[in-house]
């Protein structure tokens, strides 16, 4: 890439201002719901997420679910389990 090319970036990522400036110019952003664009497909960042929040969420309570009923199973039959759940002040 030029020289020429490098400055063009920098100026359309904005990374020509200061720190300071980039930071509250983006919290402000985010605070409006704008998450910016993707650098590799060019779409909105928030659309992106928004599409694959579905799949992931079902993931994520299917994992929950599976991983109780595996957990809560597996300390039900540990040995020496006599159906009766221990207090601590009674041992």
């Amino acid at each position: 890439m030029t020289p020429e090319g490098i400055a063009t970036l920098h100026q359309q990522m904005g990374l020509d201002q200061p720190w300071i400036e980039r930071y509250f110019t983006w919290f402000s952003k985010l605070v409006h719901g704008d998450l910016g664009t993707s650098l590799f497909t060019g779409e909105q960042v928030a659309s992106a997420l928004n599409t694959r929040l579905g799949v992931t969420a079902s993931r994520v309570v299917c994992c929950v679910l599976v991983s109780g009923l595996a957990g809560t199973a597996l300390g039900l039959s540990r040995p020496g389990f006599d159906g009766e759940i221990e207090h601590p002040e009674d041992a």
